[in-house]
């Protein structure tokens, strides 16, 4: 679908769809541009500005599970330049967004990466996450807990430790398990181990995810108009909304009278 003499049938590719399994098509988009020579890219301006950046998350993702031992050990080239590989940074160049808001949706992808590379191990993850710049660990626990909550792989218990080990960032991992619930949502692929991470990473049941998912969504005609502000702006919103919930929710549950 991504021939060089039919540039838009991606996008006619999740047309089709429906928009069902947009989340994981443009993910997917992201792996093969990791994999593709830079003349056969398609024209990105012509992604959705509201989800196109889950491109950026998917090339990460490719880069820490393919290059890890690269990945992991260029951490200052990461930060300055994007992910480098033997051809080079991300090209920036061919991406229409900010260059420092895309570097967050690659370092996400890196998390969601990182998830397996791990083992989903929390204690691995702090390990790593904590060994990058301290501007980037947000996206990283994000990633991770969109992949804990999506692909799952471990029990509550390990869920539990995933939280704390997330310490001052755990905004950030349940903005990811949040967006992971809402794609699974969408797609219809809900699986037994969706709620339960849900429940544990961001103390709320699946269907105040994916509402909170729905209500912190910046209106779609910013997207239209090409403002590429609007995914990390969903994703801030979404993550101080959860972040508020929490904190009534422990308020309700505290006994001392008032």
């Amino acid at each position: 679908m991504l021939e060089p003499w039919h540039r838009a049938a991606f996008h006619e590719l999740v047309s089709v769809s429906g928009g069902r399994h947009s989340y994981m098509m443009h993910v997917g988009l992201g792996w093969a541009l990791a994999r593709m020579p830079l003349p056969l890219w398609p024209d990105l301006r012509r992604v959705d500005p509201m989800i196109g950046p889950l491109v950026l998350d998917g090339y990460g993702f490719h880069e820490v599970f393919f290059h890890t031992a690269q990945v992991l050990s260029e951490k200052t080239v990461l930060r300055n330049r994007g992910l480098s590989r033997k051809r080079g940074p991300f090209p920036f160049d061919r991406w229409p967004g900010p260059r420092e808001q895309g570097i967050q949706q690659l370092m996400q992808g890196v998390g969601r990466g990182l998830w397996f590379v791990s083992g989903g191990s929390p204690a691995r993850l702090d390990t790593i996450i904590t060994s990058f710049a301290a501007d980037q660990r947000g996206s990283m626990w994000a990633g991770v807990g969109l992949a804990a909550t999506y692909a799952g792989g471990r029990d509550a218990e390990a869920l539990h430790e995933l939280r704390e080990a997330a310490g001052t960032d755990l905004a950030w991992l349940r903005q990811g398990s949040a967006f992971a619930a809402e794609a699974r949502h969408r797609a219809g692929t809900v699986t037994a181990h969706t709620p339960v991470a849900v429940r544990v990473l961001c103390g709320t049941d699946l269907d105040d995810a994916v509402n909170a998912c729905a209500i912190t969504r910046p209106p779609g005609q910013r997207a239209d108009r090409g403002d590429w502000s609007v995914y990390e702006e969903w994703r801030h919103r979404l993550a101080e909304h959860l972040a508020r919930s929490d904190r009534a929710a422990h308020a309700d549950a505290d006994p001392r009278p008032v």
